[in-house]
């Protein structure tokens, strides 16, 4: 079965770059440019969650750890919501 545009998040692949060591399971991510911003700074202190960004739309997660992702994008999302 081929994965709809809409399960990218569920589609993992196998990813190794030269910067890393080892391959690693990869999910795709998209999202607009705010979210994928939150998710940067998210991983900007242990460099432990994306493994490429890929283009201003699209970033390469590892797979164990899109989980955390989700739930620390939920803490941070309804903070951002004025009312």
């Amino acid at each position: 079965m081929i994965p709809s545009q809409h399960d990218k998040t569920e589609c993992p692949r196998f990813w190794s770059t030269p910067s890393n060591k080892g391959i690693h399971a990869g999910v795709l991510i998209e999202c607009d440019a705010s979210i994928k911003a939150i998710i940067s700074k998210i991983d900007a202190d242990r460099h432990e969650i994306i493994i490429e960004d890929l283009d201003e739309m699209h970033l390469l997660v590892k797979e164990g750890k899109l989980e955390e992702l989700k739930l620390k994008l939920a803490d941070v999302r309804p903070s951002s919501i004025l009312c």
